[in-house]
């Protein structure tokens, strides 16, 4: 018996003595209607695919993180999360994926290894 407020964990927890009652695989909710997962846009969302895509361009032509997320009012960390595809996942990422900079007083392309 459990104290009032408490939560079964370990061994004694439901989806351990029932495991049969916990959807998985093709029968969880996500896999039946994958329409239901959200994708783009929501109702007060400060990006739009319109500005993600031109975001990526924008990047491609060496706008730097710092200037992106100040364009765009979002965080540096959001921006570079768009850009690696980690968010906005179902628009095109741009050819230049492997990109990083460019050193500013040599003026070479640095590159991922």
């Amino acid at each position: 018996m459990l104290k009032k407020g408490r939560y079964a964990r370990g061994d004694n927890a439901p989806a351990r003595l029932h495991p049969e009652s916990v959807p998985r695989g093709k029968e969880h909710w996500t896999q039946r209607t994958p329409e239901k997962i959200g994708r783009g846009a929501r109702k007060n969302s400060v990006l739009t695919d319109k500005k993600v895509i031109e975001m990526r361009k924008l990047r491609e032509k060496w706008w730097t993180h710092h200037l992106l997320a100040n364009k765009y009012k979002v965080s540096i960390s959001m921006i570079t999360m768009i850009l690696q595809g980690k968010r906005w996942s179902h628009l095109p990422v741009g050819e230049n994926k492997s990109l990083v900079g460019v050193n500013q007083w040599t003026g070479k392309v640095i590159k991922k290894i």
